[in-house]
């Protein structure tokens, strides 16, 4: 296993420690940071590597990564990601349940009317989700137009959400990809943390494209905000009652929901 915990509030990668000190059970880092060894038993894990991107197995129980991405890869094999560099994060608070996070993600019914601009860009009449064991795909070709705020060439441009249960998010675009990670805070509070990834992020031209797709980024999340907070506050409603589910377009909420009733009913 590569990485163990130190301590309750650490986690570490083997190779990154430089020294140990057995006075004072303390350890540094490769980049100089100190921490406390914990005086119990270490716990360790298991990792797996998928282009740049690490996951931690915390349970020797659990699928492997292989199991959890399914054909992913397969599907996306056309972008190298695995060549894309780290350009930039972005956190946001939102005042809502994860999982209200999760399945607003998980429907694209309301595209239209609250992503007028995303609209734009996506031939919303070819929009399909797929799902697998673990995972969704919601994928829809890009048009081609004057303007359009989604970077990359050719003529066979399309956007593709990947849902990974629980609460990890891939979006694959033409020229990057990003990851929003969601963390609940509390029953109604939750973090998402946004990072993006593109090839040759230091070179000007590609940091123009950066800062471009972050401003499209930015403007979908607060919508995708609003909409959030709104449903969180309509829960709370004496009136609501669960309804129907839309066979065309929240066939991947259903299925986060039924992983949910399996994991943790």
């Amino acid at each position: 296993p590569q990485f163990i915990r130190v301590h309750k509030s650490w986690i570490v990668n083997k190779e990154h420690i430089k020294n140990y000190s057995k006075s004072d059970l303390s350890i540094q880092l490769s980049n100089g940071l100190l921490t406390k060894l914990s005086k119990y038993k270490k716990a360790e894990f298991e990792t797996a590597i998928w282009g740049n991107l690490i996951f931690v197995n915390l349970s020797k129980d659990s699928p492997t990564l292989a199991d959890f991405l399914g054909d992913i890869p397969t599907r996306i094999a056309c972008h190298d990601i695995q060549s894309m560099s780290f350009a930039a994060r972005k956190d946001w608070y939102v005042d809502c349940n994860w999982k209200v996070y999760v399945d607003n993600y998980l429907e694209g019914y309301h595209i239209p009317t609250v992503h007028p601009n995303l609209n734009k860009e996506l031939d919303y009449s070819e929009y399909i989700t797929d799902t697998g064991r673990y995972y969704s795909v919601q994928y829809s070709p890009v048009r081609n137009r004057e303007g359009s705020r989604i970077g990359g060439k050719g003529n066979n441009r399309q956007a593709q959400y990947f849902w990974l249960f629980p609460n990890l998010m891939i979006n694959v675009y033409p020229d990057n990809f990003s990851t929003n990670l969601i963390i609940p805070i509390s029953p109604t509070r939750t973090l998402t943390i946004f990072e993006w990834y593109f090839l040759n992020p230091d070179q000007e031209e590609v940091q123009r494209a950066i800062k471009q797709t972050i401003e499209f980024s930015d403007e979908i999340q607060i919508e995708d905000i609003a909409i959030c907070e709104a449903v969180q506050k309509g829960l709370k409603s004496k009136t609501y009652d669960r309804g129907r589910y839309s066979v065309k377009r929240e066939n991947g909420v259903h299925h986060f929901h039924t992983l949910l009733a399996n994991y943790f009913g």
